[in-house]
């Protein structure tokens, strides 16, 4: 198992709803419902919010350790019939709530690592 396994720290957002309620202020969508701020999120031009996402994602990397979870990315949400995460990884394991598959172990060498010398990174 490698740091895609939920128990890897930043596997588990702890921040979203803050940098989400931020970024809608940024638009001047100012709401406290959850659900009300992502369907006024939907219409604003994809490209903007874009932009500004990968902004909110480079300020929260500068300002909080990425170990203690990645900006965007699974939450823990309130019970209801099709929530996916209820309770934190680790709880569900100890309960036996995961679904028993085949489990692949195994190593890299460039976990957690970046292709800088990819093209997609060099500015022309």
């Amino acid at each position: 198992m490698q740091s895609g396994v939920s128990l890897s720290p930043w596997a588990l957002s702890r921040r979203v709803p803050e940098v989400i309620k931020q970024i809608g202020e940024c638009f001047a969508l100012n709401t406290s419902n959850s659900q009300e701020l992502v369907n006024k999120l939907k219409l604003v031009d994809y490209k903007l919010l874009q932009k500004l996402s990968n902004l909110f994602q480079l300020l929260q990397y500068l300002a909080y350790d990425p170990r203690y979870g990645l900006v965007y990315g699974p939450v823990i949400e309130p019970e209801h019939d099709n929530a996916f995460f209820t309770k934190k990884s680790h709880h569900l394991l100890v309960e036996g709530k995961f679904s028993k598959v085949p489990c692949i172990v195994g190593f890299n060498t460039l976990e957690v690592s970046v292709d800088f010398h990819s093209t997609q990174f060099i500015k022309k």
